[in-house]
């Protein structure tokens, strides 16, 4: 049972559903691509590789931006970045919706790439701070921030294509402008707040906390005052006493670059985000929904349905998967004993339904099965714990969130790709403007993924190697071995 001084505060409760909620945006953002398939090919006039590089083009600035949002996180804070980013997705969708040429469209999916690239950063830090770690949620709550993609994923596939049906695709994305509007001036509200120019400035120096919670140490002032007082006076107390008390300087850029490249193991987890991504951000998010149209010859509305079991069986495996590593005691080892199993379980969940004509049944239930074993979010809580120099933590998880986004970012377009050069004049248009593939241009191109559930099986191999032999801790020497990778205490919340 949880202890009164671990009980997780109201306030750090809104802070993880706020940036949530714009990680709802940017998955329904993310997935939208493969409902609009239709309508964007008959729009812009464009092919497969086209089609692949214009939804790709969501993925290349959020891949960009990962690799200085970490630093951004530490010098700002969650809420500042937060409202700047939802405001230019604002922008991109904006532009996207209104955009009367392939380029212009393009221009707008990178908007909305750039400005929804903080969300799920934002999740993952507010998720592995302090209150949270100190209650044993950590994980379990990183997990469930994956529903509220879920639910932005889900929006995206039927309600989205019936939606398109009724008001055509541009009306529909001008309304969708709105919910980055309303989350960026949530947090400018909430910024202001935090920063004292509408009350107390306590805020400021909680949210700061968490993230110097997720990448390094806090003052004892901070402690007191994030740990809650019931009285004016211990307020006044802890305030003055943080006052008193000079706040570390953020890490350079390429001082956080340095200490989290020098762990070796990295690259492992890189290569593991990789291959364990592709099939929901590659597959799920834009070629799923005409594969099952073309392949299985179904109407567009049964077809998102069963992609929509992919996506429910990602959102309840983001949780599930979360809880279960808690269990199993927090920390890397419990992890690793997920992590093993996902790309196994995926792959011989998810190959028959590239290969084989089943029941519609049988393939809703095996896409369900590899959703649940896209274990995204414990990827990051992993590297989060690996990492052993607190000052390369949240650049390490930027990282390797870059390397999932490359997954969907690279795989789109050679999808397509490939698409048009096997079915080669065997292209059929339809009155509709939708081009319809030959179904084994699909298998070829489609096995992709079962080879990037192989990477994720390999690497994963490594990563255990170089965990279970120390490599991480000759970052500290020959001395103890350091917190992050003792073994934990079944129960506890991800500490020794």
């Amino acid at each position: 049972m949880v202890q009164p001084s671990e009980r997780v505060r109201v306030s750090d409760w809104a802070a993880f559903v706020a940036v949530a909620v714009a990680f709802t945006y940017s998955f329904f953002q993310r997935a939208a691509p493969s409902s609009m398939a239709a309508s964007l090919q008959q729009e812009f006039d464009v092919d497969g590789a086209q089609l692949g590089a214009l939804s790709s083009a969501y993925f290349w600035p959020y891949l960009g931006m990962q690799f200085v949002l970490g630093y951004l996180f530490l010098r700002f804070g969650v809420d500042a970045v937060v409202c700047a980013s939802m405001a230019i997705a604002a922008t991109g969708s904006l532009v996207f919706a209104l955009s009367e040429s392939l380029g212009v469209a393009v221009l707008g999916r990178c908007l909305i790439g750039s400005g929804v690239a903080a969300a799920w950063l934002g999740v993952v830090t507010v998720a592995q701070g302090p209150a949270f770690e100190k209650a044993g949620l950590s994980t379990t709550v990183t997990g469930a921030g994956v529903l509220f993609g879920l639910a932005g994923a889900l929006i995206a596939q039927t309600p989205l294509t019936s939606a398109i049906e009724l008001f055509g695709f541009r009306p529909v994305l001008l309304w969708s402008t709105v919910a980055p509007a309303v989350v960026a001036a949530a947090f400018f509200v909430r910024a202001l707040i935090g920063a004292g120019v509408c009350c107390r400035g306590v805020d400021a120096a909680k949210d700061r906390g968490a993230i110097q919670a997720v990448d390094g140490g806090r003052a004892p002032a901070l402690d007191a005052l994030l740990d809650g007082h019931e009285t004016a006076s211990d307020d006044a107390a802890a305030v003055e006493g943080l006052a008193e008390t000079k706040p570390e300087a953020p890490p350079t850029v390429m001082a956080a670059y340095w200490a989290a490249l020098r762990s070796p193991i990295l690259l492992p987890v890189v290569l593991y985000g990789f291959g364990i991504a592709a099939p929901l951000l590659a597959f799920a998010s834009l070629w799923a929904t005409p594969f099952f149209e073309d392949v299985y010859d179904l109407d567009k509305p049964t077809a998102s349905g069963v992609v929509s079991a992919f996506l429910v069986g990602w959102g309840v495996g983001g949780p599930a998967l979360g809880w279960v590593v808690d269990r199993l005691g927090g920390g890397p080892r419990g992890a690793q004993w997920v992590m093993m199993l996902c790309p196994v379980v995926g792959g011989v969940a998810l190959t028959p339904v590239l290969l084989a004509d089943l029941p519609v049944w049988a393939a809703a239930t095996l896409m369900a099965v590899a959703g649940l074993a896209s274990c995204i979010a414990i990827v990051l809580a992993y590297t989060r714990l690996v990492i052993v120099r607190p000052e390369g933590r949240a650049t390490a998880v930027a990282i390797v969130n870059a390397a999932m986004i490359l997954a969907g970012a690279s795989l789109q377009p050679a999808i397509g790709l490939v698409l048009d050069g096997v079915a080669g004049g065997r292209i059929h248009e339809l009155p509709s403007g939708r081009k319809v593939y030959p179904p084994d241009a699909y298998r070829w191109a489609l096995m992709v993924l079962p080879g990037c559930y192989v990477l994720s099986t390999l690497s994963f191999a490594v990563a255990w190697c170089v965990c279970g032999h120390g490599m991480a801790r000759k970052e500290h020497g020959d001395g103890p071995t350091p917190p992050l990778l003792a073994r934990p205490v079944v129960g506890g919340a991800g500490k020794p």
